[in-house]
């Protein structure tokens, strides 16, 4: 029923320290949202950061791997090309021995 009535000084002065009550209460809310927030800026940086240095490690491993499995390659080609020419070296030699030529001459 109070609502109906005409606002009377009493109920007008409740109001505005209730309203008082509720801004400041909100303030305080606000307040340690902003500190929150800014808690959370600081490990989301942080974050960021290890996230970079990782990526770096991570870049170097390859780095690295990469390194590894072209010397690895280079080898193994390099042990065939000499396998393949000591063969055709052998097979030239063992030609020339008496064998049928491969040049004719007219």
């Amino acid at each position: 029923a109070e609502k109906f009535l005409k606002p009377t000084k009493p109920v007008l002065s409740r109001w505005l320290h209730e309203a008082g009550e509720l801004l400041s209460h909100q303030t305080d809310v606000v307040a340690d949202m902003m500190e929150y927030i800014e808690r959370l800026k600081i490990e989301s940086l942080g974050d960021k950061d290890k996230v970079i240095r990782l990526q770096g490690e991570l870049i170097n491993c390859k780095d690295e791997q990469l390194k590894s499995l072209q010397a690895a390659v280079e080898t193994t080609v390099q042990d065939t090309v000499q396998s393949q020419i000591q063969s055709f070296s052998g097979i030239v030699t063992k030609n020339r021995g008496g064998g049928p030529s491969c040049y004719y001459y007219y």
